[in-house]
């Protein structure tokens, strides 16, 4: 098991030594993951050419035109059918000069454990991955699509499409995104915890979408179970390992968008006037701090853990959650053009698979 170097520098700054942790939820988690039955899966050879100049990419609100371009540069392609359980998952890889091998292999086994946590019959999906290697990296005082985004889930009538377009955090991505695809996050916010959270922080966006912040959280916990599992060395003590080092990262990313984006002082911000950021790195924070309530909530409420059953019970769960506090001290002195400072990705682990 290798990470990238990006998740080793982060993990090099931010943590000089760490220990342990072990809760009761956690280790409940992991034995449900763990004893989680995988269902057969079945690889087939897509017999046509797909071309990556699809409408899906140009009508795609999360994608800024500059990566659109970079898009249209990919050559080469990739095409192949997943079946597993009653669920059809065409996978599209566009790219220049790639080994794909260690990348597919990881993905087929990502798709085969997400596709076996539930029981459902879902429409086709096909997932576009375009390998750009364009970092999200903050340049505004309140992020955009560009500097946050990697990924997009659209429903038509007939299939389900899921566009991908940075190998940053390729494989957690595809996690989100397959949350979103399985519907297993699926809820509207309410006029009641929109206010909750404008006033909260003192913003005037109307739209929240918290359902991301319970997404991201996930995505990020089935990504530390997956590459706990690529060891043969005390796989649950390295599993509660990786999601601490998630915990006190979402900590550090929360700050940073406290300290760029003046979140929560006097002056009223649109914080979500381009994206989720307050779901994508505050709410999920607030559920990292009540974290052994979470897991207990979703064993308790939902379907297999993952799936969400009670919207009501759900979101006055959210409403409990703690106020998050500003903490600037990370940040005051620290090297503005550092990778640390700069990067908004949303989780720390990652293996290296290209």
């Amino acid at each position: 098991m290798t990470f990238t170097d990006d998740s080793i520098q982060l993990r090099n700054y931010l943590f000089s030594k760490i220990e342990n942790k072990d809760t009761p939820e956690l280790n409940k988690l992991y034995n449900k993951l763990n004893n989680l039955k995988l269902y057969d899966i079945t690889i087939e050879k897509v017999p046509f050419i797909v071309s990556n100049n699809n409408k899906e990419i140009q009508h795609n609100k999360y994608i800024q035109e500059e990566v659109k371009l970079e898009i249209n540069k990919l050559k080469e392609n990739i095409s192949f059918i997943l079946k597993i359980n009653n669920s059809k998952i065409q996978v599209n890889v566009y790219y220049n000069n790639e080994d794909l091998y260690v990348f597919i292999c990881h993905l087929i086994n990502y798709i085969q454990y997400i596709f076996s946590l539930v029981d459902q019959k879902n429409k086709p999906i096909i997932i576009n991955y375009y390998l750009l290697d364009k970092k999200k990296i903050i340049k505004s005082n309140i992020p955009n699509n560009n500097e946050i985004n990697s990924g997009s889930c659209t429903t038509k009538d007939d299939s389900i499409i899921i566009n991908i377009w940075r190998k940053e955090e390729i494989l957690k991505v595809t996690l989100h995104e397959l949350i979103h695809a399985l519907k297993l996050d699926r809820y509207n916010d309410t006029n009641d915890i929109i206010n909750h959270y404008r006033i909260r922080y003192n913003v005037s966006s109307y739209v929240m979408n918290t359902h991301e912040a319970y997404t991201e959280l996930w995505a990020n916990l089935l990504n530390c179970y997956l590459i706990s599992q690529k060891t043969n060395h005390n796989n649950k003590g390295l599993f509660i390992k990786l999601v601490l080092f998630e915990k006190c990262f979402s900590d550090f990313q929360a700050n940073k968008i406290f300290f760029h984006t003046n979140l929560d002082k006097k002056e009223i911000i649109n914080i979500n006037k381009n994206t989720n950021v307050l779901a994508y790195f505050i709410i999920r924070n607030e559920l990292y701090n009540r974290l052994p309530l979470f897991l207990d909530f979703c064993f308790k409420n939902n379907d297999n853990y993952i799936k969400l059953k009670n919207k009501e019970k759900w979101l006055q769960f959210l409403k409990e959650n703690k106020k998050l506090k500003r903490n600037n001290k990370k940040f005051n002195n620290s090297n503005k053009q550092s990778f640390h400072f700069k990067t908004l990705r949303m989780s720390i682990n990652e293996s290296k698979v290209f």
